[in-house]
């Protein structure tokens, strides 16, 4: 007869504990597309999120730009402004209201190209 407390115990434990971590399958960073050149003279970026399933209430994202968080919300979408030329690495989480990682995407490289004074035949 303990045998089966014990099951249901540990059973009741592991769902208990994975419930959060197994309430999203992915999230990923749709725009910009992997290795993107973004042109754009004011250094703007859209960001557009996709996450499986459905944010949760209470639950949000946090957007890092080159490791360093620089927005976050539950809308799927991000307008970062002034990003500097050059390499970058965008990624997302999810995290719970305190603060808890629950899910990241795969990093996503882009690259800001600004036009230069320095060609000013390719400014076009």
């Amino acid at each position: 007869m303990r045998i089966p407390m014990v099951i249901a115990l540990i059973g009741a434990l592991l769902i208990a504990s994975s419930v959060h971590a197994q309430d999203y399958e992915s999230v990923s960073i749709v725009a910009p597309v992997p290795e993107t050149t973004v042109h754009d003279n004011n250094g703007n970026v859209s960001v557009k999120v996709a996450v499986t399933p459905a944010l949760r209430p209470g639950d949000h994202f946090t957007l890092l730009l080159d490791g360093q968080a620089v927005a976050s919300g539950s809308s799927r979408r991000f307008k970062l402004t002034s990003i500097d030329r050059g390499a970058h690495t965008l990624q997302v989480q999810v995290q719970a209201a305190d603060g808890t990682i629950l899910v990241s995407s795969q990093p996503v490289q882009f690259y800001m190209w600004e036009a230069s004074r320095l060609f000013p035949g390719r400014a076009k």
